[in-house]
């Protein structure tokens, strides 16, 4: 096992035991799920990145952890097939057809290696409903049989397992042994119409800070004094006259040379009439919501910005 894809099973098993996920109890931990989804990955590929991003599948879903996390800590390449894998939908609008609309449309976009890691999770996953939780199985069931059709280009021999698989387990009864189904905790809801008006009372631009923008000509040292005066965390750079990423006081602070710029990534960049909903859905992937106004970066959102008056609201 080489070194990165020990770290990746250490912070991911680290992060997901300091992380208490409401899970099925009747179904296999966080670790096991882990392990056996990078076992039939490692079984497809000897690509350790993948091998490394197969053990971080759900660390963003399930973690305060986010892309720009392990991005830090695992590279460019694991930090893009993890966030290839990441599940798009968002519970919080409602339906759990239109938000499975998303994610298939997502996962027929995504690289041939995020596809492969991605049949490893549904195989997994579908071994373990089948034999644990039969009435949870059926709509799982229903959802890999559609990502299947989107998920070519993935390992061969893999997609032809999860389709074998899926026919196998929808061919037969319930599994005898079938654990009973156990009481599950209640979660605190808010009525859909509720959501509903919080999303169209406020908006980014609510909780946005002022984005202060630097020449991308002027030195490192000279925009961390800069920044240092300003009493901020982030500023964005353009070059000749045409905004094209950002740079963190940290970063700068580091001494990381030529590398400390990094541009915006679609993902990170809402408008200022974007839901709150948007804010926090960019903020779980990402330290920083950008936002927009007439094509133009002209605020930040931090994960703290949320803790203010409107956002604990």
């Amino acid at each position: 096992m080489s070194e990165l894809i020990k770290a990746a099973k250490m912070f991911a098993n680290s992060g997901h035991q300091r992380i208490a996920v409401e899970r099925n109890p009747a179904l296999q931990s966080h670790e096991a799920h882990l392990k056996s989804v990078a076992q039939i990955v490692s079984s497809a590929s000897g690509d350790e990145q993948m091998i490394a991003a197969a053990w971080l599948h759900d660390i963003v879903e399930d973690t305060g952890v986010t892309i720009d996390d392990v991005e830090r800590q695992f590279g460019v390449q694991v930090a893009k097939l993890v966030y290839e894998v990441t599940v798009v939908s968002d519970p919080a609008r409602g339906h759990r057809a239109a938000s499975f609309a998303l994610s298939k449309q997502h996962f027929a976009k995504v690289s041939d290696a995020a596809k492969t890691v991605k049949l490893a999770d549904l195989i997994d996953t579908s071994r373990d409903l089948y034999k644990n939780d039969w009435a949870m199985f059926r709509t799982y069931a229903a959802e890999a049989n559609e990502l299947a059709l989107v998920l070519n280009g993935g390992n061969t021999r893999l997609l032809t397992r999860l389709k074998r698989d899926l026919n196998k387990y929808a061919s037969s009864t319930q599994p005898a042994r079938s654990s009973p189904q156990m009481p599950q905790s209640r979660r605190f809801e808010i009525p859909i119409a509720t959501l509903r008006v919080l999303e169209d009372s406020f908006t980014a631009q609510d909780i946005t800070q002022p984005l202060i923008t630097f020449d991308s000509n002027r030195t490192a040292t000279e925009i961390l004094e800069a920044m240092t005066v300003a009493g901020i965390e982030v500023a964005g750079l353009q070059r000749d006259g045409t905004q094209w990423g950002f740079v963190e006081i940290a970063s700068l602070s580091k001494g990381v040379g030529k590398s400390w710029g990094r541009e915006f990534a679609a993902s990170q960049l809402l408008y200022t009439t974007s839901t709150f909903t948007d804010v926090i859905e960019v903020l779980t992937r990402h330290d920083w919501c950008f936002v927009t106004e007439l094509g133009n970066v002209i605020g930040a959102i931090s994960r703290i910005d949320i803790q203010k008056p409107v956002g604990r609201m």
